[in-house]
């Protein structure tokens, strides 16, 4: 397994401390980039291997003196952490990821869809 682990910024200061798995398949495509200035799923993508669906899980729970360290708060404070599982249109995996992220910096958006229901509507 190959692990990317990123330190995101947001007005200067440390906003999530992701960690990216993907399947060492992937890596002759990765290990020569410098993932600090450019698109881990536009590189990916550059070589064929395009995401297409995601599934993802947010949780709570305290921050470590590691990820407290690294994202400018107190340990044991909330924690925000999304796991997430990238796939291609074949439904192979891509990446699996844990972001965490500050709780009381943290928004997230939803859009809900009944499947096939767009059709029904005639926008399908």
């Amino acid at each position: 397994v190959f692990r990317l682990e990123r330190l995101r910024y947001l007005d200067g200061e440390g906003y999530s401390l992701a960690n990216s798995y993907l399947p060492l398949v992937y890596l002759p495509l990765l290990i020569r980039e410098d993932f600090t200035s450019c698109s881990l799923y536009d590189t990916l993508s550059a070589q064929g291997v395009i995401p297409y669906e995601g599934r993802q899980q947010v949780t709570f729970r305290p921050a470590s003196a590691y990820e407290a360290m690294h994202l400018e708060m107190k340990a044991g404070e909330p924690l925000s952490v999304l796991a997430s599982r990238m796939y291609t249109a074949k439904e192979q995996l891509i990446e699996y990821a844990v972001v965490k992220s500050p709780a009381y910096k943290t928004s997230y958006e939803m859009v809900v869809y009944r499947e096939g229901a767009g059709a029904q509507q005639g926008k399908g």
